[in-house]
């Protein structure tokens, strides 16, 4: 209950029900544990120091300020609070959540039609990042709750469960802006950000590396995953 009511208290600042909160935490507290969510569950509890690794002339001014990610949040199973600190602003968090498992991937729905399904039947689950911002004085920004979600696949699950070394294995989940980020940029004059595809590249005890990228756009931070902060690790 006490996990409940915290979450509850973030969320219903970004204008999340807590009817719509109880659904989700409840969906994602009755699953077991997975690959991609015991990656992130290496994370918990832990700061960690970043670095702006892309040229873009655009990133100069994030190049200049310290990078702090965390501590990152995931006391309730399936759902990460990263929050991202850029130099003294802190009014950033990524949002990483579970959303279901058990897909059917040979059949897929609408959204990932087009892809190759012949290689990839099995089970899979689906995942989603987002992105939620406040402003100066603590308001919503209106340019929040941005991003999208991923199938991961079954085959990349069951090749991670063989695999000997997990820190062998480099995982990379994509995450194209979905219809609700589109619809976020038109309305604030953002057309121009509908294509983008934001990424979380995963290297276990080694990196974890941000990416966004557009034509014309390619925008990568890199976090120290196996220096973790000291003394910053309160929620």
């Amino acid at each position: 209950m006490q996990y409940f009511q915290t979450f509850s208290r973030q969320f219903q600042k970004l204008g999340v029900s807590t009817v719509l909160l109880s659904a989700l935490l409840m969906g994602a507290c009755t699953e077991t544990t997975t690959p991609v969510e015991g990656l992130f569950k290496r994370l918990c509890g832990q700061s960690y120091e970043g670095t702006v690794i892309s040229q873009d002339p655009q990133d100069a001014n994030w190049r200049g300020k310290a990078l702090v990610l965390g501590p990152v949040d995931c006391r309730v199973e399936n759902f990460f609070l990263m929050p991202l600190a850029v130099g003294e602003n802190k009014t950033r968090t990524w949002v990483l959540t579970r959303i279901q498992s058990g897909i059917e991937t040979k059949k897929r729905p609408k959204p990932f039609k087009g892809r190759n399904t012949e290689e990839n039947s099995g089970k899979g689950e689906l995942w989603e990042l987002r992105h939620h911002h406040y402003l100066s004085n603590g308001m919503i920004d209106p340019v929040s709750d941005y991003g999208g979600r991923m199938l991961v696949e079954a085959q990349r699950i069951t090749s991670l469960n063989a695999d000997a070394s997990e820190t062998a294995v480099t995982w990379k989940l994509d995450f194209p802006a979905d219809l609700l980020t589109r619809e976020i940029f038109t309305a604030n004059g953002l057309q121009v950000s509908n294509t983008n595809v934001w990424s979380l590249i995963l290297k276990p005890d080694q990196s974890l590396t941000y990416q966004l990228r557009r034509k014309g756009r390619d925008f990568r931070a890199e976090f120290d995953l196996a220096n973790p902060l000291r003394g910053n690790n309160k929620f």
